[in-house]
């Protein structure tokens, strides 16, 4: 009888360890859609949350494909000029970078895989957004746009 109780007990501890990891590793993604100059917005976007250094630094690398409707939102701790590049990312992006107030101040449309080589607006931004490449163009998203974001975002962390 003890070795049930002890075959139970280890099952359930192994059975909630395991609830908890895949907690831990559940990203968190906010919907979100741009409103061009003249108020038209566009479709929503899926945008998961990188607000960590180690999910800003991970980034989309080592993705292989990702759907239209969905990218990356990074939150950073303040407005500064960003420096983004493609060490292994194997799509092309549409890096959009945007200030305190969520308003587009510059975009790095259709990344080059892979490269290392530096891509910033060099203009200071809290918030950068990634997308499949093409997609701003073809959906008209440019400087002066703003992203609407359906719930309050947590706070970048250092």
């Amino acid at each position: 009888m003890q070795k049930v109780w002890i075959i139970i007990i280890t099952f359930l501890l192994l059975s909630f360890s395991a609830i908890s990891c895949a907690e831990a590793n559940k990203k968190e993604v906010v919907t979100a859609f741009f409103v061009k100059e003249g108020g038209k917005q566009t479709q929503s976007f899926s945008l998961q949350i990188s607000k960590t250094n180690a999910e800003r630094q991970q980034g989309l690398m080592n993705v292989k494909s990702m759907p239209s409707t969905s990218g990356m939102l990074f939150i950073f701790p303040d407005e500064k000029i960003r420096y983004f590049w493609m060490k292994n990312t194997f799509i092309s992006l549409d890096i959009i970078f945007l200030d305190k107030n969520f308003k587009v101040i510059g975009i790095a449309p259709r990344t080059r895989t892979l490269s290392e080589k530096s891509i910033s607006v060099f203009r200071p931004s809290k918030y950068v957004v990634e997308l499949n490449a093409g997609i701003t163009e073809k959906l008209g998203i440019k400087e002066g746009s703003t992203l609407k974001v359906l719930k309050e975002l947590p706070e970048a962390i250092e």
